[in-house]
């Protein structure tokens, strides 16, 4: 059986040599608009914090941190993206408006 702690990671022990590849699919999975709406502001700015790394195990953390109660209130850092401020939003889509 397969327990949810606070800085452990998803992927099952029996899985660790295809991890990378798994861990790319549920990105990738992640970055579709059927299973993530474009409203969905919180889970946006997490899968584009994980951009460069591909990491839908550690997107999903992330996103299970603020709904899962063995997460919920648990003493490890939180991953929070930044904001500048209410006229730029988050850091990646000031980032993307100034690449534009």
């Amino acid at each position: 059986m397969f327990c949810i702690r606070p800085n452990a990671d998803l992927c099952p022990k029996e899985h660790q040599v295809q991890r990378n590849e798994m861990a790319l699919a549920i990105y990738q999975k992640l970055l579709d608009e059927d299973c993530v709406r474009k409203g969905y502001a919180r889970a946006q700015r997490l899968i584009q914090q994980y951009a460069s790394s591909s990491d839908g195990y550690r997107v999903l953390e992330q996103l299970m941190r603020s709904v899962h109660p063995n997460l919920k209130h648990s003493t490890a850092n939180t991953y929070e993206v930044p904001k500048l401020s209410k006229r730029f939003g988050n850091l990646y889509d000031y980032g993307a408006k100034i690449m534009n």
